[in-house]
């Protein structure tokens, strides 16, 4: 990682951001642990290296030394390294040798919308066994990235280096002369150069004194004038045929080579004796810890593979992948741990391929490389794999093969979900539709179309095809529940747990019903997106998932009924208990399946509408930002970009309004990204508050504010293609538009238009869900109904009181279940409700016990707005002093948390009143 200063500068730069890079990061680079290489004299080099044992880094289990969360911290370190007035080059050489966890860490940095000023070098062999030309186009279609293929001129020829080293071991020792004659001897070759020099370094014909910056030559002229590929050759076919085979599979099979494989390709006797030649030779060199060998250079293992035509070359792949199938141990194969390694020579070799037999044992292969692939996210090489196999069945394979065709097209198919390739979908969907011999065998393509149709943005169409394949598997779903539906289905729900503990649930056995299986994923599919049409599917989701569960078995996708059952009880008095133990049952069933694509949306949902009833709101932010990019790991992508909103939507209160500017925007463009238009109304109501207390007008936030109006039309529309013949009220997300309208409406003093606003959002205040996000409608339309009860007389000032009081009430019983989260709210309403009720003593201690508990909470906003609320309190009753002091205090809170419009609007308020308070 090239940057223009020292290592000590560099960590002490990334100790300054402890608040924003975790300590992992910095104690990785201050102990140079096995992650970190090394760190070179060079104070403009940071080397990083994945040629460290697996074993060294905890959590190591990928066959490639790369786990996901190595995955995560790379990128995370790139992230914060990246700076655009200082470009981050990131230098990754001899990528022919590169594995394909290796090509996915570069995608994922590619990828990353959040990186600016990154520049990525890869440097390899353009051979056409490899398939960089189709990685090089896949990369070409983000955002922002820009591919630049430069072609080198290598000198393999044998007049270009016989002149190059009679030149070099000439009179010329100074650095300028010598560079000039390298340069002009390789014809211009950077990598020519770079690989010469280095491998006369390591051969011991040249040593660069650093003092002097002259090159010192240790061996005799015409020691080094020999060709290295003719040397290397001159060994190789010098060697009886099977040793000299040895060598050729040790070539093909990659940079370097574990003892397990050498064992694999002749005697003990023959491989010792060949792997000494190659020693003696300075070809490979051994690690004694390990027994491994690795070439010297690229030049050495270059000049055995190449000895053979391309032809020659790709039975060699083919062979070597025969010998390490047939050797390899069945239990190493379903782990995975050399399975892609396989196929990927498989593939090269695929022309020498013939039988049907064993085409059709390599597609079963591939679907086992698949299966570990999607462990690791990498999706493009599962595709990859998918449609290699798709070449092997050939132009008959529904005919041929029809149960091998029916599993690699369904694969495809969700494959390219995860990859948001909605054209490939339909086209492998409708492939199962028309070839599937009964409907049961088209369900699992049918499901993928559902969650497509959601994803796309046709969400009522989704959840309409969602709740008919259902009725197909036994479950009955209505499309158009009530809330009486909802509340009884809450109720059975907790009837069937009744009795049964945490260790029953443990013991269930796991589920073995295909239908059941197939119910389940659907289930969890239409959660996704019924919260933007109507809420009140949830609960009957979470029963059905609870009720299949107990009485078919358990799999990793019951974790989802769980936690949303426990997130929809949490809210109710006295039941936050069994809420979060619910929730801690989803989280064990997780532990269970291991590593599963649910655990994403398990952990979200449970640190969102769980874990804050028992724990302050903050502990869980980092949680849920782990569990977001789990779930853009996993292909998840839609409920990641769901999730994201509802993170930045509890982070309303508890984090400065820049910094969540900055998020939006990250998940603004990581929804473009993706293709994911549809979810930027989901930002909408956030994006709006912000422009509204900051006062700023750009273009971003014109376009959240243009894709909230789009929201409340298609909503109206979306309820009304439902068939509810009446549509008093806006429903789904668009109630979270009309909550943002209501309390802009209120903090700028426009109560009567506040009032229409929560009267339009009802179903929201009747019915609240979420930890994070539960109370703040609540106080916010008790607020608006004391504003206007203190204007109001007789049965309208009586119904504001009644109103505010009923909101109290649902505030204080969540603050009974976490204080630390509701608390404050609760007494800045109930000091409100003393003002209107003209009981002056208690509103004094009220309001200062709200500032003290929304203070220590990190609440920015709220601890503004009760000092707001009790400046003007104290200058109703003219006691200027503490109004001032209140006042200031509000005005100095809300530029802290960056509401300069809503500052600037205090002010103005203040000074048109006369007197000099602020």
């Amino acid at each position: 990682l090239i940057r223009n200063e020292s290592q000590k500068e560099l960590l002490d730069r990334l100790r300054k951001k402890q608040s924003s890079l975790n300590d992992r990061y910095i104690n990785k680079l201050a102990n140079d642990i096995p992650l970190l290489a090394e760190v070179f004299c060079d104070p403009t080099t940071v080397n990083f290296s994945d040629n460290s044992p697996p074993n060294s880094i905890k959590g190591m289990e990928d066959i490639d030394g790369l786990s996901s969360q190595f995955r995560f911290d790379f990128q995370e370190f790139v992230r914060f390294l990246s700076d655009p007035s200082i470009p981050l080059v990131v230098v990754l050489e001899d990528l022919q040798w590169a594995s394909e966890a290796i090509m996915d860490v570069m995608s994922s940095i590619l990828r990353d919308v959040t990186h600016h000023g990154v520049m990525i070098v890869g440097v390899y062999d353009d051979d056409k066994e490899l398939r960089y030309d189709s990685l090089l186009c896949e990369w070409s279609k983000y955002p922002g990235v820009a591919i630049n293929k430069i072609i080198l001129t290598h000198c393999h020829d044998e007049s270009g280096i016989q002149t190059l080293l009679s030149r070099i071991l000439g009179p010329m020792t100074d650095m300028e002369s010598l560079t000039e004659c390298v340069y002009e001897g390789s014809h211009g070759s950077i990598l020519g150069i770079d690989q010469l020099l280095s491998g006369f370094e390591q051969r011991g014909i040249l040593r660069r004194e650093n003092g002097s910056r002259k090159w010192i030559f240790e061996q005799a002229s015409n020691e080094g004038s020999d060709n290295i590929h003719k040397r290397i050759r001159s060994l190789i076919l010098s060697l009886p045929q099977d040793m000299a085979g040895i060598c050729h599979f040790i070539a093909c099979y990659g940079n370097s080579c574990d003892p397990t494989f050498l064992s694999y390709l002749g005697s003990e006797e023959q491989v010792t004796q060949v792997v000494q030649r190659l020693i003696d030779a300075g070809i490979v060199l051994e690690d004694q810890s390990t027994k491994s060998i690795t070439f010297a250079h690229a030049f050495c293992r270059d000049a055995i593979y190449h000895m053979h035509s391309e032809e020659d070359r790709a039975y060699l792949h083919y062979r070597l992948a025969r010998v390490m199938w047939t050797e390899i141990d069945v239990a190493d194969l379903a782990r995975g741990n050399a399975v892609c390694f396989i196929v990927d020579h498989f593939q090269v070799g695929k022309r020498f391929m013939k039988s049907s037999r064993e085409r059709s044992a390599v597609v079963r292969l591939c679907l086992t490389a698949v299966q570990f692939s999607v462990k690791m996210a990498a999706f493009l090489s599962s595709s990859s794999y998918l449609q290699f196999g798709l070449e092997l069945l050939g132009d008959r394979s529904w005919h041929n093969d029809y149960d091998l065709s029916l599993e690699l097209h369904n694969s495809i198919a969700e494959i390219e979900l995860c990859r948001s390739e909605f054209n490939a979908i339909d086209k492998h969907v409708d492939e199962i539709i028309d070839n599937a011999r009964c409907n049961a065998d088209s369900i699992r393509a049918r499901t993928v179309a559902v969650y497509k149709m959601g994803t796309v943005g046709s969400i009522n169409e989704a959840v309409h095809r969602g709740c008919k394949l259902l009725s197909e598997l036994g479950v009955i779903l209505p499309l158009r529940p009530s809330v009486i539906s909802a509340q009884k289905a809450l109720v059975k729900t907790r009837a069937l747990l009744r009795g049964k503990s945490d260790g029953f649930i443990d013991r269930l056995p796991p589920m073995q019903d295909p239908d059941k299986l197939a119910a389940l994923k659907l289930l969890c599919i239409i959660f996704s997106f019924c919260f933007s049409l109507n809420p009140r599917l949830a609960p009957l989701i979470a029963y059905e998932t609870i009720r299949l569960t107990l009485d078919f078995g358990v799999c990793s996708i019951s974790s989802v009924g769980f936690v949303l059952y426990g997130a929809m009880i949490c809210r109710i008095p006295g039941r936050a208990i069994e809420g979060y133990r619910c929730g801690k049952v989803a989280l064990s069933i997780q532990k269970r399946f291991f590593i599963d694509i649910w655990s994403g949306r398990v952990s979200a949902i449970f640190y969102a509408g769980v874990n804050g009833w028992r724990n302050p709101l903050k502990e869980g932010l980092g949680k849920i930002e782990n569990a977001e990019r789990s779930l853009l790991l996993v292909g998840d992508k839609d409920f990641a970009m769901r999730i994201a909103n509802v993170n930045i939507t509890i982070q309303l209160d508890i984090t400065p309004l820049p910094e969540l500017v900055r998020k939006i925007r990250k998940t603004r463009a990581t929804m473009r990204f993706y293709g994911h238009h549809h979810n930027l109304s989901l930002a909408a109501p956030i994006m709006y508050i912000l422009q509204q207390l900051s006062g700023r007008t750009d273009s971003h936030f014109e376009e959240f504010v243009e894709a909230s109006s789009e929201m409340l039309a298609r909503d109206k529309v979306l309820l009304q293609q439902s068939g509810r013949k009446k549509v008093p009220v806006e429903s789904g997300t668009a109630q979270w538009a009309i909550y943002s309208q209501m309390m802009i409406c209120y903090l700028f003093g426009k109560y009567e238009e506040a009032f229409r606003h929560s009267q339009r959002c009802a179903e929201l205040l009747r019915h609240p869900v979420g930890a994070g996000d539960t109370s703040s409608p609540l106080l916010f339309d008790g607020l608006t109904n004391l504003a206007l009860a203190r204007k109001s007389k007789g049965l309208k000032r009586r119904f504001h009181i009644q109103t505010a009081k009923k909101r109290l009430r649902w505030i204080k019983n969540f603050a009974e279940i976490a204080p630390f989260n509701f608390l404050g709210k609760a007494y800045l309403l109930e000091a409100e409700l003393s003002v209107v009720n003209r009981d002056s003593k208690s509103a004094h201690s009220l309001y200062a016990v709200s500032v003290c508990l929304y203070k220590e909470g990190g609440f920015f906003m709220g601890a503004a707005l009760s000092n707001e609320r009790a400046g003007k309190y104290f200058l109703e009753m003219g006691d200027l002093e503490m109004a001032s002091k209140y006042l200031r205090e509000a005005i100095a809170r809300y530029k802290l948390y960056g509401a300069e419009a809503k500052a600037q609007h205090l002010r103005n308020e203040l000074a048109s009143d006369g007197r000099r308070l602020v």
